[in-house]
């Protein structure tokens, strides 16, 4: 286990604070530092309006950090993963299991064609021409 945490990572807590009028600012404040194991689980394609998104999930190993909660968030270089749930592996403070999904935004696509959905992944139609796009679930 030891072994496989090799990523640095960065424990965030939301804090919220004023600014000179009044008004209350959201910002994440780094509580600490740790190695970390994160492995993909699955992903997910979708579309939202022009936007095309893609949401990861993951699962990330720690030690041990009793004050990690889900509404925490890591943050790997400029990945940054929103804590779902967190498991205290074994019961024995020694490891936690953290499953976390990422949200990345990709570059905006204009598509002249049309899209088919197979059960295996999606296909991309251009003028008579096929191109496949294959989504791994």
């Amino acid at each position: 286990m030891i072994g496989s945490l090799r990523h640095r990572v960065y424990l965030q807590k939301k804090s919220a604070t004023r600014d000179s009028f009044g008004a209350e600012t959201e910002t994440w404040v780094t509580k600490a530092t740790v190695w970390a194991s994160i492995e993909p689980i699955y992903g997910q394609e979708y579309f939202e309006g022009k936007m095309e998104n893609a949401e990861i999930t993951h699962q990330i190993i720690i030690r041990y950090y009793s004050s990690l909660t889900p509404d925490w968030r890591i943050k790997f270089g400029s990945r940054i993963f929103n804590i779902y749930k967190v498991f205290n592996l074994e019961f024995e403070n020694n490891y936690m299991e953290i499953e976390a999904t990422e949200q990345i935004e990709l570059t905006t696509i204009e598509w002249t064609g049309f899209l088919a959905w197979e059960d295996d992944g999606v296909i991309l139609w251009e003028d008579g021409g096929k191109i496949e796009l294959e989504l791994h679930a």
